[in-house]
């Protein structure tokens, strides 16, 4: 079997004056010992070096903005991969159990930061692993709900007032609750547990899919929630 990149090319240094039959080769042989020069065949290329900067990350296909799962992101994962009903489940159209266990990126990470956007910029959260060597689709969907689930602070909601959006996310707000009222969570505790971070998406709470901060950076991954 032959290794086409292994082929070696051999050099001698030639001696003006002197002839390949004179005794003085053997001589020269040591001084001037032959050289090795490694040569690449003309249909092939030197094997790819894993740390090459040209390597781009991307986003998983599902995830990604152009063909993103549908999912509303006021109900949990798990809301949308054990309901019951038919017609429920064709609204979440790709998102299954398999899915969830797979690479959230190419190369896959063990470390990524997810970027959602507020009111004044962005939360930045960094999403690792569960249960895998590398972070999951699963990882980062359930990081984005998670966060998006978190009461607004007083601070967030002085800054909702400044821009006067109060009486936009107080909608919001409402709307979400008649939505995820069940008979295992009533409207009024839901009410209770107060507004979140996903209210101040008002009407953006579906899932538009993710982008790649800066594709050339393997080192670092940055993913960045897209919101119309």
């Amino acid at each position: 079997m032959s290794f086409p990149y292994r082929q070696t090319h051999r050099a001698s240094y030639g001696v003006p004056g002197s002839s390949s039959h004179h005794p003085q080769d053997h001589l020269l042989a040591h001084l001037y010992p032959p050289l090795f020069v490694q040569i690449f065949p003309s249909y092939g290329s030197p094997p790819v070096n894993h740390g090459d900067r040209r390597i781009l990350v991307q986003v998983h296909a599902k995830l990604s903005k152009d063909r993103p799962i549908s999912w509303d992101l006021w109900l949990p994962l798990s809301f949308a991969l054990d309901a019951p009903e038919e017609r429920t489940r064709s609204i979440y159209a790709g998102l299954s159990p398999s899915l969830l266990v797979e690479p959230a990126t190419t190369p896959s990470t063990n470390q990524l930061t997810l970027h959602i956007p507020d009111l004044q910029g962005w939360w930045s959260v960094p999403v690792t692993p569960h249960e895998t060597p590398h972070v999951t689709t699963g990882d980062v969907l359930q990081s984005l709900y998670d966060t998006l689930h978190i009461s607004i602070t007083a601070e967030e909601w002085r800054e909702v007032e400044d821009a006067e959006m109060d009486g936009e996310i107080t909608a919001s707000f409402i709307d979400r609750v008649r939505a995820c009222a069940t008979p295992g969570a009533q409207f009024q505790s839901i009410f209770r547990d107060g507004k979140k971070r996903i209210d101040l998406l008002t009407k953006n709470h579906f899932f538009y899919g993710l982008e790649v901060v800066n594709p050339r950076n393997v080192d670092d991954i940055e993913l960045r929630l897209q919101v119309p």
